[in-house]
């Protein structure tokens, strides 16, 4: 209705909660107000009121998620798709950054528990999709994750790099899409789109990642934007 299709999705997940509960669209109601969040610590814009209300309905939502999550089975009938577990995981894990970057640096647990799920999340995707060639977007958040919470140490820096690593051999027909994404942030501004802090912090972290984003069409005055951890 207001022309946002961020906002039209989060109701589809609303409506799909209503018609069917199961724990992504949970997750994606909750990282919605988490993203909103986030936005205003870049650049504050809510009120007040307004960011309480989307605290409130962001801890209901992952509350719920978490719930409908435990009453699914690991193994066995039922069980979860590798697909929707990878999902599950690798949403509540962004919720979770995105909570502790709000909060500030002093939340180390939260932020932990961030890590606990990223690490999921790449668990998964390593035994079932990395090895069919597919499964860049994890590794590209942990990667993200790591530079905008992490140490700055070498072992972090060695980390972000190996991660990274997947994405400089990968088939572009096969992920056509994370490319594309890659390619097309360039001309988002950089307090406006979180994705493009991520991947500015990324070329800065590694040489490889700013050749390859060069490659995909980025200019050097784009890529010369200093970024700094929130």
């Amino acid at each position: 209705k207001e022309e946002k299709l961020g906002l039209a999705k989060r109701r589809l997940d609303e409506w799909a909660d209503e018609l069917w509960p199961i724990a992504v669209p949970n997750y994606r109601i909750a990282l919605w107000y988490a993203n909103q969040l986030l936005d205003d610590k870049i650049k504050p814009d809510l009120s007040r009121t307004r960011k309480v209300e989307y605290m409130d309905a962001l801890e209901q939502r992952l509350e719920r998620g978490d719930m409908i999550f435990a009453t699914v089975p690991m193994e066995g009938p039922g069980a979860w798709d590798k697909d929707r577990l990878l999902l599950a995981y690798l949403t509540k894990a962004k919720i979770l950054e995105r909570l502790y970057i709000i909060g500030g640096e002093a939340d180390i647990a939260g932020r932990n528990e961030a890590d606990t799920y990223f690490n999921l999340a790449l668990e998964v995707n390593d035994k079932v999709f990395i090895s069919k060639g597919y499964g860049l977007w994890p590794p590209f958040y942990y990667a993200a994750f790591l530079a905008e919470t992490g140490p700055k140490s070498q072992a972090n820096a060695d980390k972000i790099k190996s991660l990274l690593e997947p994405i400089y051999t990968a088939n572009r027909d096969k992920n056509e899409r994370f490319f594309n994404r890659l390619r097309n942030v360039s001309d988002d501004s950089p307090d406006s789109q979180y994705v493009k802090q991520q991947i500015l912090l990324l070329a800065q972290a590694d040489p490889k990642f700013r050749s390859l984003l060069k490659e995909l069409g980025w200019t050097e005055a784009q890529l010369n934007v200093k970024v700094a951890p929130i």
